[in-house]
């Protein structure tokens, strides 16, 4: 007997009007990625893009349940960083250098290229969401109206990560509606109120929905 398992996942981002780094911070990050790069560049499992996106978001999601299970230490953390690092790097697209960079580092991204993050993904996607298989996996990333969206980010999101864009209405029973509507339909009515209210001082949702036997 097949039992249907659905994950969900909203993310909650907010654009900063400003924001400073400090640089301490950053040499050291950068030094620390640079020696863990060269060891595993040695590596011939590394060699493969494929190899090496498997290895970061694993890396992501160990850091990501480091982060989750400490807030609470008998809490249960149920997590799928695949879909989480699909979103994030979909997102990565749209955003400015420094915010792509951010996020890079934040994904262990470290020996793979743009082109190698995005191309790995579309040909992922493809493989394991396939109309024989069994699994189905749906993201959208839904962006404040006043948000200015960087020229050709829709066609490259759609392109390699199948996701499209939707821009909130301003009217927030019809935001919430929408939000709901998609997400029952995407995990087919297994899910019929995800959101009970939209939450406030967000300009960016990123929903994501997966769906197996």
């Amino acid at each position: 007997m097949q039992i249907p398992v659905v994950l969900l996942f909203l993310g909650l981002l907010t654009v900063p009007s400003s924001s400073q780094n400090s640089a301490t911070e950053q040499n050291s990050a950068t030094a620390d990625g640079a020696n863990t790069s060269e060891v595993e560049e040695e590596d011939p499992f590394y060699k493969s893009p494929v190899n090496k996106l498997a290895a970061a978001v694993s890396n992501f999601g160990y850091d990501l349940y480091r982060q989750q299970s400490s807030r609470t230490a008998t809490a249960n953390v149920l997590l799928s960083p695949f879909s989480l690092a699909t979103a994030l790097s979909g997102l990565s697209l749209g955003a400015g250098e420094r915010t792509e960079d951010v996020i890079s580092r934040a994904l262990f991204y470290d020996l793979l290229n743009k082109a190698e993050v995005h191309n790995t993904y579309k040909d992922l996607l493809a493989s394991v969401t396939g109309p024989e298989k069994s699994m189905k996996s749906a993201s959208r990333i839904i962006l404040e109206k006043r948000l200015r969206v960087k020229p050709g980010f829709h066609s490259q999101l759609e392109k390699s990560y199948k996701m499209r864009l939707r821009a909130l209405s301003g009217n927030t029973q019809l935001d919430l509606q929408e939000i709901n509507n998609w997400v029952r339909q995407q995990t087919k009515g297994r899910i019929m109120r995800f959101m009970k209210d939209m939450p406030t001082d967000v300009s960016i949702l990123l929903a994501g929905a997966a769906y197996f036997k």
